[in-house]
């Protein structure tokens, strides 16, 4: 199991925000080509701003997860969550595929960055199933 912090769990469910509506974007763009619209902005449409917003979020995710290692206030079951929440993001960015690669690129190359072994430097867990 994952033990998530509250910004981990922001982050994550921000990703499944937009998973969810990611069906109503393609019928909205499925709309806006049967009008007649221009398929490649309708490709923009579907890509932009999000995918190119994960990225971001798995740097600030990072840098908090750094600061929290560095205060020994982050347990190694967290550490587990982070590096969840960061794969996860660069999933998200996976969206951004039909337009570009560099979102993802960026978003799995710090979501690698969480798999370094960092553990060692965290708090033992206090996490118990329940």
């Amino acid at each position: 199991m994952f033990d998530l912090t509250r910004l981990g769990r922001i982050l994550g469910f921000s990703l499944v925000a937009y998973m969810l509506a990611y069906p109503g974007f393609l019928l909205v763009a499925g709309v806006l080509v049967a009008l007649g619209s221009d398929a490649k902005m309708t490709g923009h449409f579907l890509t932009w701003p999000l995918p190119w917003v994960f990225p971001v979020l798995s740097v600030v995710l990072v840098g908090e997860m750094l600061r929290r290692l560095q205060g020994g206030i982050l347990t190694t079951t967290q550490v587990s969550g982070y590096r969840m929440v960061a794969v996860l993001l660069a999933f998200g960015s996976s969206f951004a595929m039909p337009v570009t690669w560099h979102p993802l690129a960026v978003a799995g190359a710090i979501a690698a960055c969480t798999f370094l072994p960092l553990k060692r430097h965290a708090a033992p867990s206090t996490w118990t199933p329940s």
